[in-house]
Parts: C-alpha cells; sequence; structure tokens
C-alpha cells in the first residue's frame, strides 16, 4: 500500500511496479492523482475522498492487511493518514514512513503497534552512491515518467506566475516551503503566515 500519490507517493509506485514484487494498492483523496496512479500501473487504486481507505484495504486483503504500507502523505492530514497506515497493517507488517508530516505528534496507540514494525525515514546513515546510480538508471529507462508527473513548467521571470498557480502551504521550522496544487490544498493552514 502507497498512502499519498503526491510527488513521492508517485515516484514510489513507479519504482515498486519497476521491481515487480507483491500487489500495488495506491491511495490518495485527490482524482487527478488517483488517475495517474491508475496510469502508472497500480494494481487497484481507493480514492479516500470517496470510500473508506482502511475498510477498502480490508476488503482486498480479505480482513489480513497490508505487509508493508509506504507513509508518504505529509502536511496537515499526515496524522489521521498516519493512524490509517497503522489501522492496515497485518501481523507483522511494516509501516515506512517516508512523507514528513506538521509537527505535531504521532498517534501511537500501542493496540495498534503491538506485532507491528514502524521504520522512519531511510534505513542507514545515508543515502549512498549506489542508490543515486539505481535511481539515475531508472530515470535514464524512462521508467520513472517525469514528464508525465509534470503539470506546469516556468521560466525564473515566471516565479510569480508559479505561485499564482499553486498554495505555498507551509513555511515553518525549517524555513523550507512545499507548494501544491489549489485542488489539493485549497485552504491555507492555521497560523499561515506569508512573508
Amino acid at each position: 500500500v502507497i498512502l499519498g500519490q503526491g510527488l513521492v507517493g508517485s515516484l514510489m509506485l513507479q519504482v515498486a511496479k519497476h521491481n515487480g514484487k507483491g500487489r500495488i494498492v495506491a491511495i490518495d483523496a485527490v482524482a487527478s492523482r488517483c488517475a495517474l496512479a491508475e496510469e502508472f500501473g497500480a494494481d487497484v487504486v481507493v480514492n479516500a475522498a470517496q470510500e473508506d481507505p482502511v475498510n477498502a484495504l480490508r476488503k482486498l486483503t480479505k480482513g489480513a492487511g497490508a505487509d508493508i504500507v509506504v507513509y508518504a502523505v505529509g502536511g496537515p492530514a499526515g496524522i489521521s493518514v498516519f493512524d490509517q497506515g497503522l489501522d492496515m497493517l497485518a501481523v507483522g507488517g511494516l509501516l515506512h514512513l517516508i512523507g514528513l508530516y506538521e509537527d505535531a505528534p504521532l498517534p501511537l496507540s500501542s493496540g495498534k503497534i503491538q506485532r507491528r514494525k514502524i521504520l522512519g525515514g531511510y534505513y542507514g546513515q545515508s543515502i549512498g552512491s549506489g542508490t543515486a546510480f539505481r535511481a539515475m538508471k531508472l530515470l535514464q529507462a524512462d521508467v520513472i515518467q517525469t514528464e508525465r508527473m509534470t503539470t506546469h513548467r516556468f521560466s525564473f521571470a515566471e516565479a510569480a506566475q508559479a505561485l499564482t498557480c499553486s498554495t505555498i502551504i507551509w513555511v515553518r521550522r525549517w524555513g523550507c516551503c512545499w507548494i501544491g496544487s489549489n485542488e489539493q490544498h485549497p485552504q491555507r493552514p492555521p497560523g499561515f503566515n506569508m512573508r
């Protein structure tokens, strides 16, 4: 299961599909992202805006749950989606946290995490050159469909126009920003300050 089909989730889907192991279930609440996940080869796509993703996954697995759930959501919705990810896990399953959520504690109910694994970020001390080399090979072979993932192109001189096409979601603790389409996040989160 890949929760979230933004940039990171879409990349994870394409790599997982290329690796060819298991059934890939893509979940998102944005219709255009669901359509793209289907186009990229997800075996099952669940639109979380139309049906409960936990129930949908439980039906697909006949109640067993998923062996691996990749959390690639981030932003304000991330906390509730993390909890859904825990609910989707099979006994002995792994929840791999790739997405970054808004700086808040994650719910770790002891009943949900027993006999399950949670891996935060990347395993190991660093991302080695071997990983970068494999990523470049996938890009070179057009396994990763970057052109299909690109919706707009702007020159540096058109930066102001680019920002009207998108919504800056947050500038927080790390001094960085995330830009997403208005379809994904039509409202600014509480406490948002444009500087």
